[in-house]
């Protein structure tokens, strides 16, 4: 959902050794075999002036409006298409919360639902293309695992909330990936 933090999230990961994907709509195709992979999109983040703050990143733009980071590398940007190894639908937790993200798994129509519900073209498309949508999200539902994750509304466990996300993916280090192993 709007502001629930996906590019504050992202550019989190990213400062965890993440390689950033898109900050905007992310275009998903099937292989043969069903696998599901994702192609670079929009590669600019943008943040409000807070979370940038949180994150040590500079931003520029107009005043008011929601800033861009500026300092994103080649290291830090994915140029190829990667494998989906999860789906994420991110919703901000209350400050009560005890951990700083929690996730838990969709069962497969839930999670095909909340992938149409977040599609920018599930509300556009009727007819044949709303069906040709609707396919694509249960095989994507059915593709990978789907998840509800709450983090933490507390930029101070922002940290902690990437880490964790890093370590559910037993992510290897930026240079182990970048060496081939």
């Amino acid at each position: 959902p709007k502001q629930a933090g996906k590019s504050t999230l992202a550019m989190a990961l990213v400062r965890h050794g993440a390689r950033l994907l898109t900050d905007d709509t992310l275009a998903v195709r099937f292989d043969g075999d069903g696998t599901a992979w994702a192609a670079p999109g929009v590669q600019r983040v943008r943040l409000w002036d807070d979370a940038a703050r949180a994150l040590d990143v500079v931003t520029s733009g107009a005043r008011g409006a929601k800033p861009t980071v500026g300092c994103l590398t080649s290291n830090e940007l994915e140029s190829r298409e990667v494998r989906v190894a999860a789906c994420y639908v991110l919703h901000a937790g209350g400050r009560r919360a005890h951990a700083a993200a929690v996730r838990e798994p969709l069962s497969p129509v839930h999670a095909a639902i909340a992938c149409l519900r977040f599609s920018r073209l599930g509300p556009l498309a009727g007819g044949r293309e709303g069906q040709v949508v609707l396919d694509r999200v249960a095989r994507l539902a059915r593709a990978v695992p789907v998840f509800d994750l709450t983090v933490r509304r507390d930029l101070a466990m922002l940290d902690d909330a990437a880490a964790l996300v890093v370590a559910w993916h037993g992510a290897k280090s930026r240079a182990a990936a970048e060496a081939g192993k």
